[in-house]
């Protein structure tokens, strides 16, 4: 047991100090929620049928920026299997959220900064 913990231990250290840029952006299904500063995001478009060979579904991704007193400030509609940048403005503050919503297909988003939650 004590083996397998220390194996886990430096497999996610090795993780860690991978460059940023090396590492595989999150793979969303559904509706997800980002916390991003103002700045771009670039989301990749994925296709359940990619992923599993199976059925592609319909679905279109959709984006929307939200402010932390939750106004709408723009939705975004996204073309499935393409990638999209979406620009957080400024104006915002220091954080603003972003909903993704890639339907029954997927999302990876990868912000420009290294600051989201």
């Amino acid at each position: 047991m004590p083996r397998c913990i220390l194996l886990i231990a430096l497999l996610l250290a090795l993780v860690a100090a991978l460059p940023a840029s090396a590492q595989e952006p999150p793979v969303l299904r559904y509706t997800s929620w980002m916390l991003l500063p103002p700045g771009e995001v670039t989301i990749e478009s994925r296709p359940y049928g990619v992923t599993h060979d199976d059925f592609t579904y319909p679905d279109q991704p959709s984006f929307s920026i939200i402010s932390l007193q939750g106004e709408t400030i723009e939705t975004i509609d996204g073309r499935l299997a393409q990638t999209s940048t979406i620009a957080i403005p400024p104006g915002v503050g220091e954080y603003a959220l972003l909903r993704l919503t890639p339907g029954n297909n997927y999302s990876a988003p990868r912000p420009a900064s290294d600051r989201f939650y």
